[in-house]
């Protein structure tokens, strides 16, 4: 029983929530609910206890409440503790640590429900002076020094750390049962992310890793040359190479209907951190894609980088074979989609092939960019502007 809290408002506020992000669901009724007098704000533990302060429950709206009851949440899904104990944050840490893991929660949650903004006033990366779409991890480090994060947590469930007023019930959730809830969130994420629907970069990208989430590259690139193809074109375009079936009316032919070409440029990270059988893989996926593109009179082109970007180097699938990736120094990334923007024609989209231990662009580029991480990537801080997918042993080609 929820005490000192209005329990019904508490209840329409986990309700509505469920219903604005279904996936999110099975997380949110896991939630319990306690009472927490003159904390000034909403809280979670470890396991899985949120705390509410009567007084702001009161105040806000049943969608206010929400919304907060759905950031509170992703402090679990994203094992914001175990994250922070895995860098070492300490009690003098823990305001900093929580202001960078309000900012990646909030970049996400924040462009879903902009309106309430001005309301629950939430951190932002934008208010640190720094990029959206990154890590919490990214934030921390650049927050060092700053007056940013001075103060105390929003619980143990953000940060580890067990602060007095955590007095939630002690049969809460465990840790093998967070694990299990974490991955049925995760693939009901990638569930509704497959049935066309709208999940932020940054929640989707966690769930798919979560969930072991494999896509395929050539389906990403699919989806990109629909889109270019329906912007550009439509679904169709006309070509004199292929003459229409009509025939001619009065002297005059007809082109014919041709699908339309997608040009890719693809990046390989060739730094150090890239083992031998992970550039082989990479070099295997570049044919793979050669020969996808060129089918439909497509163009290739490719480019090594580790910290500095080769010459972009045109592909067909005979000669891609035969590539040879140059590197082994640092890496960045940002180089290599740098110097595939300046290929001419500028490309309908862009794939890199990392481990995502890289530096990436600070803006979103002018074209899709799909990030293929190799078998030992993790890619914390790849942007959300990205669509991240995995290159496992099993899809070689």
């Amino acid at each position: 029983m929820v005490r000192d809290l209005d329990a019904v408002k508490v209840a329409a506020a986990r309700l509505w929530a469920c219903e604005r992000w279904p996936y999110l669901a099975s997380g949110l009724l896991a939630l319990d609910v306690v009472a927490a007098p003159d904390l000034g704000t909403f809280a979670v533990d470890v396991r899985w206890n949120v705390y509410l302060d009567p007084a702001v429950v009161d105040r806000w709206t049943t969608a206010q409440i929400g919304i907060v009851l759905n950031h509170e949440l992703q402090h679990l899904l994203r094992d914001h503790a175990g994250r922070a104990r895995a860098i070492g944050v300490s009690h003098d840490d823990r305001g900093r640590w929580n202001v960078a893991a309000d900012a990646e929660i909030n970049d996400d949650l924040f462009a879903d429900v902009g309106h309430e903004r001005k309301a629950l006033q939430p951190v932002m990366p934008a208010d640190l002076g720094l990029a959206g779409g990154l890590m919490a991890e990214h934030y921390f480090a650049r927050l060092e020094g700053s007056l940013h994060g001075e103060g105390e947590g929003e619980g143990s469930g953000v940060d580890g750390l067990v602060t007095p007023w955590e007095v939630g019930r002690g049969d809460g959730v465990g840790a093998r049962e967070a694990g299990l809830l974490r991955r049925s969130v995760a693939l009901a994420v990638v569930e509704h992310v497959r049935s066309a629907g709208r999940v932020p970069g940054g929640l989707r990208r966690w769930a798919e890793a979560r969930a072991g989430a494999t896509a395929d590259w050539k389906l990403e690139l699919a989806s990109v040359a629909r889109s270019q193809i329906a912007t550009r074109r439509g679904v169709s375009d006309y070509s004199y190479r292929h003459l229409s079936r009509r025939g001619s009316t009065s002297g005059v032919i007809f082109p014919g209907m041709t699908a339309s070409r997608i040009d890719v440029a693809v990046v390989v990270d060739t730094s150090a951190s890239v083992r031998d059988e992970e550039l082989a893989r990479a070099a295997g996926e570049v044919v793979a894609i050669a020969r996808t593109c060129t089918s439909d009179g497509g163009t290739v082109h490719v480019i090594a980088c580790d910290a500095v970007a080769s010459r972009p180097r045109r592909v067909l699938p005979r000669t891609a074979r035969t590539l040879h990736l140059d590197g082994g120094g640092g890496t960045d990334m940002a180089a290599g989609i740098e110097a595939c923007l300046a290929v001419r024609p500028r490309p309908h989209a862009v794939i890199v092939i990392t481990d995502g231990e890289t530096p990436w662009p600070d803006r979103s580029p002018p074209v899709p960019v799909i990030v293929a991480l190799l078998d030992h990537g993790w890619g914390p801080d790849v942007p959300a502007w990205a669509r991240t997918i995995r290159i496992s042993s099993g899809d070689l080609v």
